[in-house]
């Protein structure tokens, strides 16, 4: 095991899986995205030299990409750069119709926070340790793990459970309808994408295993009622990410499982193309993201900003798009759904540029200071797992103020003030 690990640390290995990754993005879009769902917006409208530029970009993102983690940072800049812009490099190669300047603010944006994260020049705020902070997070996790159980029975909810992934939109907003009643909708999504997840790897850094079993029946409860995906697979993700971080500090892993996901659902596309599976992890992951980041540039371009109308600024400016930005560009593409992106599009929706400028300040900011926390835990994998759900949200799906408030980025920043040891070597390396 200990030779795999180090073969896995080598940033060959990490170039060679993340090539890899390119390559099964490049063919999951020809043969599955672009021939299945053209006439949704994604074309198969191929061009040479823009493919040829998204290739040297790529290399550019790898050379400034760590290959092993010291720092959470290390792992998100790797997140961002797999996730988000590699996928954009994919679609404008086969979408050459929009503007390339928004691959190039995404990708500056990128290297704004690789700097940022890795110059000592840029500094963070210290705070204070808080007494008995892992037995108030205990006592706050209970206690809201517990609301919450009782909410779902009493409001009627409890009666729509599903666990079928091919019905959840059925219930989905039912259930949110029953549940989600004014402040309790920003709580009850704090309680199973953050307190949950923040007992779990508690529960892991103490090693108790049996605990962690408990949480993960509870997390599976309440994806059978609120109908997230995203929900039922925390307990697999946080477990995965805590036995290899535990081991090694290969980010070379992140590529290659992205590899194998992919390539294996375009396989699955194959023999059934109308199934559920390829189109949830390949085109609406990986692609819908990136047509959305193309398409908030392309009405913003030619359509007044939002200036925080909806929310920081609301008292101050009278609101330009009252149903949200969200909707106002899914109104533009036809939908009339949500169309929500992440913190670059939805920068550049409410300031332009400078909104774009504004929001990776903060949001580099956030990562410098979560790693200042994470040496002072002494565990890597601990400060990932809690945050990789509301930073992916950041990533591909929300406003940064939204994730910090709505989806608990903030409250998961309060949690890694709590759970940090009294000295600075933490609890485990």
């Amino acid at each position: 095991m200990n030779k795999l690990f180090y073969f896995l640390e080598s940033k060959y290995v990490y170039l060679l899986f993340s090539i890899m990754w390119k390559i099964i993005l490049d063919l999951s879009y020809v043969l599955y995205v672009g021939k299945y769902f053209e006439y949704a917006g994604f074309l198969n409208n191929f061009d040479y030299s823009t493919y040829i530029l998204s290739w040297i970009l790529c290399f550019i993102g790898l050379f400034f990409s760590s290959k092993v983690i010291n720092k959470p940072s290390d792992f998100f800049i790797c997140f961002f750069l797999h996730i988000a812009i590699f996928p954009l490099l994919t679609f404008i190669s086969f979408n050459a119709i929009y503007n390339y300047l928004t691959v190039v603010v995404v990708f500056l944006s990128y290297i704004l926070v690789y700097f940022y994260c890795n110059y000592k020049f840029f500094k963070v705020a210290r705070v204070a340790n808080v007494k008995n902070g892992p037995i108030i997070l205990k006592y706050i996790s209970f206690a809201l793990i517990g609301y919450l159980i009782f909410w779902y029975l009493i409001s009627g909810a409890v009666n729509n459970f599903n666990l079928d992934l091919s019905k959840v939109y059925e219930f989905r907003e039912i259930n949110a309808e029953l549940t989600n009643v004014g402040f309790l909708a920003y709580l009850n999504s704090w309680v199973y994408q953050i307190f949950t997840v923040a007992l779990m790897c508690y529960a892991l850094l103490k090693k108790n295993y049996l605990f962690f079993g408990v949480l993960c029946v509870i997390q599976t409860f309440f994806f059978g009622v609120n109908a997230h995906k995203s929900i039922l697979f925390a307990p697999l993700m946080i477990y995965v990410i805590y036995f290899y971080f535990s081991s090694t500090k290969a980010l070379s892993i992140l590529p290659l499982l992205l590899s194998i996901m992919v390539g294996g659902m375009l396989v699955l596309s194959f023999y059934n193309p109308i199934s559920i599976l390829p189109s949830m992890f390949i085109r609406r992951t990986f692609f819908v993201p990136a047509f959305l980041t193309f398409n908030y540039f392309d009405f913003f371009s030619n359509h007044s900003f939002n200036y925080w109308s909806n929310s920081i600024l609301k008292s101050f400016i009278p609101e330009i798009y009252p149903e949200g930005v969200s909707k106002e560009v899914g109104n533009y593409l036809g939908s009339g759904t949500n169309a929500n992106n992440g913190f670059i599009s939805s920068g550049y929706a409410q300031f332009g540029y400078v909104g774009v400028f504004i929001y990776v300040l903060i949001f580099s900011y956030i990562l410098k200071f979560c790693d200042y926390l994470s040496a002072r835990i002494g565990s890597n994998w601990f400060c990932i797992c809690l945050l990789i759900i509301p930073i992916r949200n950041v990533f591909l799906s929300s406003d940064l103020f939204t994730t910090l408030l709505t989806h608990g980025l903030l409250v998961s920043i309060f949690i890694l003030i709590l759970v940090r040891s009294p000295n600075d070597n933490g609890y485990q390396k």
